[in-house]
């Protein structure tokens, strides 16, 4: 268990939710998440559908990967008949919290077996450290009763302000593109070379939960979330202009702060130390120039348990065998669409399709061949 911890925290690439500074940074992420989303769930109508019953009737939440902690407090006090449970392998520092939740030490890298059967929801959110991504995917569906709900969420690469279109990185060849998008290619190379493919996650929120043993095909979903990234939006509403650009610079400044600690990741894609610090100049100066729009990806899926007396011969994609009808995916002008649901897999797996068609050579070769295009000033 110790050897297996410690491989855990040598894959984990950011400072432990346990430090001070790092508990304090994701905290301020999920109020401003939260605040984005108007929910601490991007399906809040799944999440109140399995938690619905009287307070004699005790409900329970599984965080995997909790942190500092913060999303099972919010949860345990909007739902305090609900018994709230966090895990993760560093033990969690808050002195106080609600009586009804609680958390544990745990490597997920382990399996979840002591779990098995016990939570109306799994949740999980900007995991890292996993080494097989989708043996801890069928791990969190066991842990569901029957009914139960599972959501995962997962940032992503940037989109330009069609949301339809792949930002593309800076390179040689484009350096007046994104810097922002070049710094998410070298971390997700690098967590490649470092022992988490990348590519595995993406399969995994790409395909959502409609294939996975016991889950109920007619129940599942997935969102495409978009956050701007600066204060670059205009709405003709002033108050949500005001939110939005509170939200967009947060991000921006989230990200500074990020790329600041993982230069080790960075180095391990093949990056000399010069590169990278001529990249955080170049982040900076994008941040302050503000002269591309673009906004930050989360993916988020998610899927109901089979209920008792339900048979895996009931289940059927809405969407399949016939023609994929994508829902509306593009802002409009003078808005600024934060999230789009997709109720079936076939028009998920065809929007992310042609999504990635989008990216640019260049983007694909920083993301996935390490030294790609090395650009030192």
């Amino acid at each position: 268990m110790a050897e297996c911890q410690d491989r855990t925290k040598e894959l984990y690439a950011l400072p432990l939710a346990s430090s001070t500074e790092e508990g304090g940074r994701l905290d301020e992420q999920h109020n401003m998440l939260k605040l984005h989303l108007g929910s601490l769930f991007p399906c809040p109508d799944a999440v109140a559908q399995v938690m619905a019953g009287g307070e004699e009737q005790t409900k329970s939440v599984l965080d995997l990967g909790s942190g500092s902690g913060v999303w099972c407090l919010d949860v345990a006090n909007q739902f305090p008949q609900a018994q709230v449970v966090g895990i993760d392998i560093t033990p969690n520092l808050r002195q106080t919290m609600p009586p009804n939740c609680k958390f544990e030490i745990w490597n997920i890298n382990q399996g979840l077996a002591p779990f098995y059967g016990q939570f109306d929801i799994v949740h999980l959110r900007f995991i890292q450290g996993i080494v097989d991504h989708h043996a801890m995917t069928v791990e969190a569906v066991k842990c569901l009763k029957p009914g139960g709900l599972v959501i995962f969420l997962r940032a992503g690469e940037y989109v330009t302000e069609d949301r339809t279109t792949v930002t593309p990185a800076a390179s040689s060849r484009m350096p007046d593109q994104s810097w922002y998008q070049r710094l998410w290619c070298l971390l997700e190379c690098g967590s490649t070379q470092r022992g988490i493919p990348t590519e595995e996650y993406d399969h995994d929120y790409q395909q959502g939960f409609w294939d996975y043993d016991g889950i109920d095909t007619r129940k599942c979903g997935a969102a495409f979330i978009t956050i701007p990234m600066g204060t670059w939006v205009a709405t003709s509403d002033p108050s949500e202009n005001t939110r939005l650009r509170s939200i967009g610079d947060f991000w921006v400044k989230n990200l500074l702060r990020v790329s600041k600690v993982l230069a080790h990741v960075m180095v391990t894609s093949g990056r000399s130390e010069k590169e990278v610090e001529s990249l955080r100049a170049n982040l900076e100066k994008e941040h302050h120039e503000a002269r591309i729009r673009l906004s930050m990806v989360i993916r988020a899926i998610w899927g109901h348990a089979r209920g008792l007396g339900d048979t895996k011969d009931q289940n059927q994609d809405p969407a399949q065998g016939g023609n994929v009808t994508l829902p509306v995916i593009a802002s409009e002008p003078g808005e600024y669409r934060v999230k789009t649901i997709f109720d079936s897999k076939a028009a998920w797996t065809k929007f992310n399709t042609d999504l990635a068609s989008t990216m640019t050579p260049d983007t694909k070769g920083l993301r996935t061949i390490p030294g790609f295009d090395p650009m030192e000033e």
